[in-house]
């Protein structure tokens, strides 16, 4: 959003002084005062910013993000932007500068420890500063990255016009001016743009430094004379005298201002145009004398239009040395130790004969940011070239000297070739394109004046000495060698390199952090410092304050099997978080140096790899991390104060506590839960923190115990870090009699030892940079000019899980609405805000004597949070919220997260419409204060209950309407207007528009517009009308029944995909049922409506109930994902038909649990219920037509339902009888249930088609029997009638089945499969996250279990045949024995007649093994048949004294197999194994003679 000027420029004039505030810089202005000129410059410009300034308060109070989004990047350039007009608006001296740079440098340096960043954004995000050098500070590269580059485009444009005439003979005025018109334009170039001229300076300044370190002693004196030139043309650069003459020239030409654009119209440039141009101006001897005297030096003696080329071959030089010179190695270590030993004999020789030589020093710029303070007086081009006067250097190391002067002497006659050195040959290649590029710039002596040309040609002969001189680095190639080899030993040389090559070849593009939340990181904070804020006193007297945050049994920090554990689609944790934050990932690997992933998993890196994971979630651990930069702000803050660091501990320890109220953590160290040992990982990480937990201690066995409030900390002892015990305060009891959370937080507010509180919950962060400005946020409560004590201070929070899902987007979107617009009007102009919530700061002095900051009843103070606002009302304290600090909040990212969260809070606000505390507010609240504390507060619950009541009321009475014949008033119908209804429409959108206005604030208004478009596109009003009968719901039955609880939403990651029968348990009661219900009045008014005009009155209701039925499935992964719509039909169907367990397993227990609450009614609340069941009755009656029935109608109506109704009796006892091969009843052929289907859903199906379509009556009748049903469960429900949930049942199977049928049509589809996922993840994926990777393993893992069902189902089918098999051999077998058994007493009845021995079967000595017949549920039973012949097993019977075996089966040679489990057990291999081991197992016993 664009702002005024006036007041942009107020707020940058305030900026600095807020920043230098909270750093305490006023008392370290030790430099030197401006001179008057300056002084009065500045005064003036103040003069102007002032009356501006109230104005720009206002905006920069209320605003969060300037001008954001408004470049085409859409977001990567306003980082840029707000650091130059912070750059650009202050004159900040030296030593300001190194504090900013110190502070900046340690915010990126969080952020990189943080893996928010990798190692080459740091280096580009962090000030410079180099040991030796004069100069402080080097501006970042992201701020200098592409101005060289401009600068040499501004230049070549401004003088590619300018004729390149003969000075000495016919060079006329008209020529003179347009040089020293295009030198005044570049220069205002320069003037304007600060960030610019230090790029230039910087790089004369490396650039210089780098070659006199290159080239060396040898070069000495022709570089000293190369430098010496330049800077002697820069001085006159932009004199003083020149102004003067362009004033006067402007004033003599008749224009101010409009000499460059004259100029540049002129086509030509001969000498009759400039004598006529000079003698029009009046005064042509004048004119050329004072343009000849103005003429910049340097613009004239050089060609700048190839400035360019000189920047491309320095930037191929310094990226030459910087990618060869760290991995480069002496050549011969032995002429090193020569050199090295040689280097005291020549160091007295050397200075004795090279004065210009010896004592290199590194170069000062006199453009160093200290200069600033007089960017609005005339800059000099020396500003970046620097002054001979003024240019030093810093001795070089006497190593170093000396290094040099012996590889002067060892090599002065030596020009052998030496050994190869490619980056010695690369390294001179380079150096001679920089040196042809800089002979390039040097006009021709013919274009020069006499006056110039002596050091022209001065300055082309060092050039060519420095080229062909024989000892030096083009020709001694030992030397060259020796000088890389001593380049590389310098440390410095490798991050001058790296700045080179950020100011010359890095683009605009690649300078900025890639990371999202780097880049907002940044902006805000420096955006905070154009926003009103007070000054803070040094860190030894600022005002003490302590944090505290509440924990249960949350998560620490993820262990490795966190991690590692797929939920129920095969989706980790970790590979979760790899693929959300892919960036930090890569970066986290980069900082540990682990290239193998499976080294991450190490026992060296296992811990870093935890506390990655859990920083990007909702644990304690990014909590505590985040809350302790409070701590290392202050550090730096007072090191930079030149607090003492003797006292630096204490001082930190008396100004900042961290206290976290860990309520269990004596029973997790009993039970010894791994999270205790996590939290004792976190004291030692953090010696300052302590924790607060409840300890119990048994003193009887009949339950009795004592309870002491404890307080513990991290102690070095010899034998290493302990936990030690710091208080314990034995308590009165059990302090826990409510809620958990309020009395978590009062126990340990004792233990707190600032005069200030700050309340953090388990899901929030906090930023250093954020942390820097906590000293100016307190000094809030001392310079409130309200007229009551201010004791409550909000400020802003942030929602860092938008990102994760469309559904994370809108809370984080909701959030933000109510954070930002919503506080702020509530606190001004409204006047009451309240405290809603961490992290606000309170006075806790004042609240310790006035109730604590929670209240702990159970039930009435569920939401504990606001009871503090209403106290702190009542009791004469004030509120404020401030805007320009922040903390971070994670927020529920799942549907059923959400739904328990919207559960919760509008439970609560049920909860406080009963409590004295809000009939306490209420009493003394002033009207206007009344009607903002109602739609600030409980008003919002109370409209959306009134918004469905309407929406229910308005589907009943068009309903009635209808179906009663009131459609018409008189003979008039009654006509819906179609505008009205827009209009209407309209007015729910202008809801939007505070949501807008803060996106435009913070993203322009083109993101803010894409932002709206995204959030319709993706299902986002559906979502909110969905949510509008969560709290409906939620606040009604409350209000009724009671029953308040907390709802543990859970703070982990949803990745998975819920069950349809899950949706059902979570909203059918609450939404589903509503919605059917509101479909049924509209169909019952489309049957019914003579006025054709069904969408004009019910389009809106209609929108309400799809949104109430469909939304959970919306947003639902993979909802439309074919396997998984397999897979939830069965098991809702097995969750429908199971009986006893949990909610989760089977409905009837659900059931039960849902109307548990109906038994605390009272009567007049029954009776609140029981108007439902009234409205049921007369829809019925009037449906049915009750008026108009008749004899014929009841027995068409009787016949439908015999022949229906038996039809479906018969196909749910077919059905029944299909499961029998579970275990219920004998076993049965599957295909008789199948085949039996058929007939009898054919026949259901057509019978009722055919009473339907013959009387239209009896589908009147069924809906009638529809609604006296829903009469009758309501009653029964509400008198307590268990038996009435059968109708509901049945109501849920048909509601259920009419669901699945689009649930499949869509899957089968496959494309609404994709449009699904791409819009609940636009957010992740428009961060380049790759949400697929999770899904396709969802994917993967739903196939894979659809394919491990196929299986089983395949090996209970083979089972099955297996087993029909098996009998049908038994029966065979059967037969057989008693065909052998008629043949033997034949044989025996004619041995008896006459009277001859029959041989008989003999009993073997034992039986061989039955055959084993395995299923797929009992693989390790065995089930052994024993074929004997009744009649054979009579105890008369005597073996033969010879025994024979009679084989009776065909292949008696096939003996079973070894291994029962070899063979698939219905395969034909195993039927075959099975049949053959029944054979050989059969054995007779043989009888003898029948006496």
């Amino acid at each position: 959003m664009q702002m005024n000027m006036n007041q942009t420029d107020a707020a940058k004039n305030r900026a600095l002084p807020n920043f230098k505030s909270s750093l305490n810089l006023a008392q370290y202005n030790t430099e030197p005062e401006v001179d008057t000129k300056s002084k009065d410059v500045s005064s003036s410009s103040t003069k102007t910013t002032t009356k501006a300034t109230p104005v720009a308060a206002v905006a920069g109070e209320s605003t969060a993000l300037l001008k954001a989004g408004s470049s085409s990047n859409g977001g990567r350039e306003y980082l840029r932007s707000y650091v130059n007009e912070f750059l650009d608006s202050h004159a900040i001296k030296g030593r300001q500068w190194v504090v900013f740079a110190t502070a900046w440098n340690e915010i990126i340096d969080s952020m990189r420890a943080g893996d928010e960043i990798s190692n080459s954004e740091k280096a580009m995000l962090r000030f410079d500063s180099f040991q030796g050098f004069a100069k402080p500070i080097y501006l970042p590269v992201f701020q200098t990255a592409g101005l060289v580059e401009q600068a040499a485009a501004i230049a070549s444009n401004a003088f590619s016009t300018v004729p390149s005439a003969n000075m000495s003979s016919n060079m006329g005025e008209n020529t003179l001016l347009l040089q020293m018109s295009a030198g005044e334009q570049v220069l205002n170039k320069l003037r304007e743009d600060v960030c610019m001229n230090e790029a230039l300076a910087e790089t004369w300044e490396l650039s210089m430094f780098l070659l006199i370190e290159l080239l060396g002693p040898a070069h000495a004196t022709d570089i000293a004379t190369l430098k010496s030139i330049l800077i002697a043309w820069s001085e006159n650069l932009l004199p003083s005298k020149m102004h003067q003459a362009s004033s006067s020239n402007d004033m003599e030409m008749g224009g101010g201002g409009g000499m460059n654009k004259g100029y540049q119209e002129i086509p030509n440039f001969d000498d009759d145009s400039s004598a006529t141009t000079a003698t029009a101006a009046g005064g042509g001897g004048d004119v050329t004398e004072h343009a000849m005297d103005a003429i910049p030096l340097l613009f004239h003696c050089l060609n700048v239009t190839a400035f360019g080329r000189v920047c491309s071959s320095l930037t191929s030089l310094v990226k030459t040395i910087q990618k060869k010179l760290p991995s480069r190695k002496t050549r011969n270590s032995k002429d090193k130790k020569s050199s090295s030993a040689s280097s005291s004999k020549s160091s007295s020789n050397s200075s004795s004969k090279n004065n210009d030589t010896n004592g290199v020093k590194r170069p000062q710029s006199t453009s160093s940011l200290s200069t600033l303070n007089t960017s609005t007086s005339t800059p000099s081009f020396s500003g970046f070239l620097g002054n001979g006067s003024e240019i030093k250097y810093s001795s070089l190391s006497s190593s170093t000297s000396s290094k040099f002067q012996s590889t002067i002497q060892n090599n002065e006659k030596l020009h052998d070739e030496g050994p190869i050195d490619t980056f010695r040959d690369a390294v001179r290649d380079n150096i001679r394109q920089v040196f042809d590029a800089l002979r390039s710039m040097l006009k021709s002596s013919a274009l020069l004046m006499p006056q110039y040309r002596n050091d022209a040609e001065r300055l082309t002969e060092a050039l060519s000495m420095i080229r062909q001189f024989e000892g030096g680095f083009f020709w001694d190639h030992n030397y060259a060698s020796k000088q890389l080899d001593v380049l590389s030993e310098d440390p410095l040389m490798s991050p001058i390199c790296s700045k080179l090559v950020g100011l010359l070849s890095v683009r605009k593009a690649d300078a900025e952090p890639s990371s999202a939340e780097a880049r907002r990181r940044l902006t805000f904070f420096v955006n905070s410092l154009f926003m009103t804020m007070p000054s803070a006193p040094p860190v030894p007297d600022m005002n003490s304050f302590s944090v505290m945050t509440p924990f249960y049994s949350e998560d620490v920090i993820y262990t490795k099997a966190d991690l590692e554990t797929a939920n129920s689609d095969g989706v980790t944790v970790l590979l979760y978080l790899q693929t959300l934050y892919k960036d930090d990932w890569r970066n986290f690997l980069e900082r540990i140096g682990v290239k193998d992933l499976s080294r991450i998993w190490s026992k060296e890196h296992l811990m870093e790899t935890r506390l990655w994971a859990s920083l990007r979630a909702q644990t304690l651990a990014r909590t505590v991390s985040g809350m302790m930069h409070y701590e290392a702000a202050l550090r730096v803050q007072a090191q930079l104060e030149r607090v003492n660091h003797m006292e630096l501990d204490e001082v930190l320890r008396m100004k900042f506590s961290y206290v976290v109220a860990a309520q269990v953590y004596g029973k997790m160290k009993k039970s010894q839960d791994g999270k205790a040992g996590d939290i004792e990982w976190l004291l030692h990480r953090y010696p300052n923190l302590r924790v607060a937990y409840i300890d119990e201690k048994p003193y009887d066995r009949r339950g009795g115990a004592d309870f002491f409030s404890c307080l513990i900390k991290s102690a070095n002892t010899q034998d290493g870090p302990t936990i030690q015990t710091v208080y314990r305060v034995k308590l009165p009891g059990n302090p826990c009699i409510g809620e958990g959370k309020p009395e978590n937080q009062n126990h340990a507010v004792i233990f707190s030892r600032g005069e200030y509180m700050q309340a953090i919950d388990m899901n929030q962060d906090g930023f250093f940079e954020e942390a820097l400005k906590h000293r100016n946020l307190l000094e809030e409560f001392k310079t409130s000019r309200k007229a009551l004590p201010l004791t409550i201070l909000g400020f802003r929070e942030h929602i860092f899980t938008g990102d994760v899902s469309s559904l994370a987007n809108y809370m984080a979107l909701q959030e933000a609405s109510f954070v930002t617009t919503g506080q702020r009007v509530l606190n001004r102009p409204l006047c009451i805000r309240l405290h809603y919530g961490h992290p606000d700061l309170f006075d806790k002095l004042f609240f310790m004597q006035n109730g604590g900051i929670s209240k702990a009843s159970k039930g009435i103070n569920l939401s504990e949070d606001v009871f503090a606002g209403y106290a702190n009302s009542v009791r004469g304290g004030s509120v404020e919220f401030k805007e320009y600090c922040q903390v971070g909040k994670g927020r529920d990212v799942g549907m059923m997260q959400i739904y328990k969260f919207e559960a919760k809070l509008a439970q609560g606000n049920a909860e406080q419409c009963l409590s004295r505390d809000v009939d306490r507010m209420v009493n003394r609240l002033d009207f206007p204060r009344l009607l903002s504390f109602f739609f600030g507060g409980i008003g919002h619950y109370i409209n959306s209950t009134i918004t469905v009541f309407t929406i229910i009321t308005v589907s009943y009475v068009i309903a009635f309407s209808a179906l009663f014949g009131f459609e018409k008033v008189g003979d008039r119908a009654v006509v819906i207007l179609g505008s009205i209804q827009v209009a209407l429409a309209g007015m729910g959108i202008l809801q939007t528009l505070p949501l807008l206005a803060t996106l435009t604030v913070e993203r322009g208004l083109g993101g803010a517009c894409a932002e709206l478009f995204r959030v319709f596109g993706s299902g986002g009003p559906a979502y909110f009308i969905f949510h509008i009968q969560t709290r409906a719901y939620y606040f009604f039955q409350t209000l009724i029944a009671g029953g308040a609880q907390y709802r543990a939403t859970g703070r982990g990651f949803v990745t998975r995909h819920a069950l349809f029968d899950e949706n059902w348990r979570f909203f059918a009661s609450s939404h589903m049922y509503l919605g059917f219900e509101l479909l049924g009045a509209l169909l019952v008014f489309k049957m019914y409506s003579k006025s054709n005009q069904f969408w004009g009155h019910c389009w809106s209701m209609f929108v309400a109930a799809m949104a109430f039925i469909w939304t959970p499935y919306w947003f639902n992964p993979l909802a439309f994902n074919y396997s998984a719509v397999r897979s939830d039909y069965s098991k809702w169907l097995l969750w429908m038909n199971s009986d006893g367990g949990s909610a989760a397993h089977s409905w009837r227990s659900w059931w039960k649990e849902e109307k548990g609450y109906m038994s605390r009614l009272r009567l007049a609340e029954k009776t609140t219920v029981l108007w439902r069941a009234v409205i049921y009755v007369v829809l019925a009656i009037g449906i049915s037509g009750f008026w108009d029935l008749d004899s014929g109608h009841i027995l068409k109506f009787m016949h439908m339902v015999l022949i229906t109704g038996g039809s479906l009796i018969g196909l749910l006892y077919v059905d029944w009888l299909g499961g029998c091969g579970q275990g219920r009843c004998a076993p049965k052929p599957s295909a008789w249930t199948r085949f039996l289907k058929i007939p009898l859903i054919l026949t259901l199906i057509s019978s009722f088609a055919i009473f339907i379509s013959r009387d239209s009556f009896l589908l009147h009748m069924i809906g009638g029997v529809y609604y006296l049903c829903a009469a009758i469960y309501t009653v029964g429900v509400v008198a307590g009638v268990a038996s009435v949930s059968e109708l509901m049942r049945v109501h849920d199977l048909i509601c259920g089945h009419l669901m699945f049928i689009p649930l499949f049509l869509l899957a089968a589809l496959q494309l609404p499969d994709k449009i699904q996922t791409w819009l609940l993840y636009h957010n992740a994926l428009s961060e380049g996250v790759l949400i697929d990777t999770i899904l396709k393993q969802a994917r993967r893992s739903q196939q894979a279990e659809e394919a491990q069902a196929s299986t089983e189902q395949v090996t209970d089918s083979s089972n099955d045949i297996a087993l029909v098999e098996m009998k049908r051999l038994y029966d065979e077998q059967q037969r057989m024995i008693e065909r052998l058994t008629r043949t033997v007493q034949q044989q025996q009845q004619q041995q008896v007649h006459s009277q001859q021995p029959v041989p008989t079967p003999l009993q073997p000595k034992e039986l061989a093994p039955s055959p084993v017949i395995q299923t797929s549920e009992t693989v390790e039973q065995t089930r052994s048949i024993e074929v004997v012949p009744a009649d054979l097993q009579d105890s008369s019977v005597q073996p033969s004294p010879e025994p024979q075996a009679i084989d009776s089966t065909s292949p008696s040679s096939t003996s079973a197999p070894s291994d029962p489990n070899s063979v698939f057990p219905g395969s034909p291999a195993a039927l075959e194994a099975r049949q053959t081991t029944l054979g050989d197992n059969l054995v007779f016993r043989g009888a003898g003679p029948v006496g």
